[in-house]
């Protein structure tokens, strides 16, 4: 999580040792989910696939089970990440009516987890340029993540709908959007996608002037991205950059 890969896929591949020594299945999933969940940070789509195909297999006979449902989200943001946003939906679909299965209250156990999957499906009508579908779709998002318990992931969300808004030229809610998202982030130890709000948010500084407000996001920006190894973020704070200048 902190970007400390070479301690963690060490400890991993222990684990994964050991579940195969004892028939840990159970384990064995969350060790397989976490490598996936490595690979989303670091946009390793290979490793993704890889640790997917496995636990596709460790859950067979599992569809209706939590597990099921989140190696389905995983699956639709694989899809996501590799630009098939129509298949994407589709997966993603599938886990929310998984989820939902397990428990329809929008306060339950599994709202995190649905939260996620409406945020990747407004990311994919966000890459298509949909933007009403996509903000409709974050809506849902934040509302299915209003548990105080998970609240901090809500700056994700603000993060990703800040960037729709933009794009589609409404700046002064894109503006408010990543201001919101960067006070949850402040308050939480929460960063992923942090590095994409304060380079948005330096972009807006710099329009006002404020230029050594906006270096000292830069400067904040790169440090994470450098730390987690996050390709996607770091270029996107290199882009903004690009724009500034």
């Amino acid at each position: 999580h902190d970007g400390h890969y070479e301690k963690g896929l060490a400890i991993l591949s222990r684990l994964l040792h050991f579940c195969e020594q004892t028939g840990d299945r159970e384990m064995a999933i969350q060790s397989h989910f976490q490598m996936v969940y490595y690979g989303i940070q670091t946009c390793n789509s290979q490793v993704m696939d890889e640790h997917l195909t496995v636990l596709g297999h460790l859950l067979e006979g599992m569809e209706h089970f939590a597990n099921y449902g989140v190696y389905l989200r995983l699956s639709g943001l694989l899809e996501l990440m590799c630009g098939h946003y129509p298949e994407a939906r589709t997966i993603l679909r599938q886990a929310i009516e998984t989820f939902l299965a397990l428990d329809p209250s929008m306060e339950g156990r599994y709202a995190i987890n649905i939260a996620g999957v409406y945020n990747y499906i407004a990311e994919t009508y966000r890459l298509e340029r949909n933007y009403s579908q996509a903000f409709l779709n974050y809506d849902q998002a934040v509302a299915y993540n209003r548990n105080r318990e998970h609240y901090p992931g809500n700056a994700m969300f603000y993060t990703n709908y800040g960037v729709a808004a933009y794009q589609s030229g409404h700046l002064q809610e894109a503006k408010r959007l990543f201001h919101y998202a960067a006070d949850i982030y402040e308050e939480s130890h929460e960063y992923n996608e942090y590095p994409v709000t304060l380079s948005y948010l330096a972009l807006f500084d710099s329009e006002e002037g404020l230029l050594q407000q906006a270096a000292e996001r830069l400067t904040r920006a790169f440090e994470l991205s450098n730390a987690i190894g996050s390709p996607r973020w770091r270029g996107i704070t290199i882009y903004i950059t690009w724009k500034i200048r």
